[in-house]
């Protein structure tokens, strides 16, 4: 039973985050193309969705680590509590499977945001030549 519900609520993480990583990808393929629109508002609550997501898969790790380390009531329930201790630890590394997409969420907007002020900057210098 518990390895059935275990499963679940990986599978319903995992569509979570794949549905997440689309709508970011399809985002930055509008930013490429100068397609900015009303979707920047929608994708600055997507990465605050993404950090908050991160940040407590984080926490889930540091609470697991804690209980596991530390914790003697954790240790007087036994292998109860190894499971306590590992499941916090596995819901907080799946949790934090977002922290690669808003890396690269952000290193992309800072490529994009690059290449716009070299393409404005080659503009200026042929309008000065000409």
């Amino acid at each position: 039973m518990q390895y059935q519900l275990t499963k679940i609520v990986v599978m319903i993480v995992a569509m979570i985050q794949i549905k997440l990583f689309t709508r970011l990808h399809t985002y930055n393929e509008n930013l490429k193309q100068g397609l900015y629109g009303g979707e920047i508002m929608k994708n600055k609550r997507l990465l605050l969705l993404l950090k908050i997501c991160m940040f407590t898969g984080m926490g889930l790790i540091t609470l697991g680590l804690y209980f596991h380390l530390f914790n003697d009531t954790i240790e007087t329930m036994g292998i109860r509590g190894i499971l306590i201790s590992a499941a916090c630890v596995a819901v907080g590394m799946i949790l934090s499977i977002p922290t690669k997409m808003v890396l690269t969420f952000i290193l992309v907007n800072r490529e994009i945001k690059h290449d716009l002020k070299v393409k404005q900057l080659r503009s200026k210098r042929q309008r000065t030549k000409a």
